[in-house]
């Protein structure tokens, strides 16, 4: 009986643990935060995936008097794509673009500008000077919200907004999700959706946070997709030759 009741109490533990587990609120520089993003190559190659990953580093960033979290991408070891300054009391993130042009964004002010402002309402605008369009005559981005809902997580519940971008992004860039704490659909870096490619672009596969990721949409588990281009087939077949010892 005592054995019975020790289990018990034990489930019980890990129950209340994982219920629990986001007890504090999510914040968009925790180090523990691991976003991996997944893209899908063509249609002739159904099973080929590219990945990348995107994790805070441990060491900080200083700059006019302010504290930065480093964002890198593909490991620790790996290129710095993100300097953060998260706001929590303001509910807003403020960015540094380490690469002015890095998946072709051209950033027109490189210093700190506003990236996530979560106390926009609908048809509240954000002005970012990150330009994905192409066209040296463009300055800024222009990024509206077209959705305010939320989302739980743990006891917890997290503003989401659907923004649309109405220039600075091309006639095939939209609108993007992002979600408090997290950020956007396609992982830390803003990376509307693309329509004229069929490629499209990196989605965010997997977010986990101390190790654990939220229901879904933050997916299921954070393997990395596999890239097989095509899956081998073959005959199989076999001979059946008699016994000799019952000849």
């Amino acid at each position: 009986m005592r054995r019975k009741l020790s289990v018990f109490l034990v489930l019980l533990l890990i129950f209340i643990t994982e219920s629990d587990g986001w007890s504090q609120q999510i914040r968009f520089t925790d180090p523990t935060n691991v976003w991996r993003t997944a893209r899908q190559m063509a249609p002739d190659y159904v099973f080929y995936w590219t990945w990348q990953d995107y994790l805070v580093k441990d060491s900080l960033y200083e700059k006019d008097g302010h504290q930065y979290t480093i964002i890198s991408r593909n490991g620790s070891g790996g290129p710095t794509v993100l300097y953060v300054r998260e706001d929590s009391a303001a509910r807003k993130t403020y960015v540094i673009l380490a690469d002015p042009d890095d998946y072709g964004q051209r950033v027109t002010d490189t210093g700190e500008f506003l990236y996530m402002d979560f106390n926009l309402e609908l048809g509240d605008t954000l002005i970012m000077p990150v330009v994905l369009s192409g066209n040296d005559n463009d300055s800024f981005s222009v990024h509206v919200v077209q959705e305010v809902d939320s989302q739980q997580i743990g006891s917890l519940w997290y503003k989401r907004m659907t923004m649309q971008v109405i220039s600075g992004m091309g006639p095939y860039y939209n609108d993007y999700t992002v979600t408090e704490g997290i950020g956007s659909g396609t992982g830390p870096v803003i990376e509307p959706r693309y329509n004229g490619n069929e490629w499209g672009p990196h989605r965010l596969f997997c977010f986990s946070n101390q190790g654990i990721i939220p229901s879904p949409p933050f997916g299921q588990n954070c393997f990395r997709p596999l890239a097989i281009h095509e899956a081998p087939t073959e005959d199989r077949f076999f001979t059946v030759y008699p016994n000799p010892a019952n000849d």
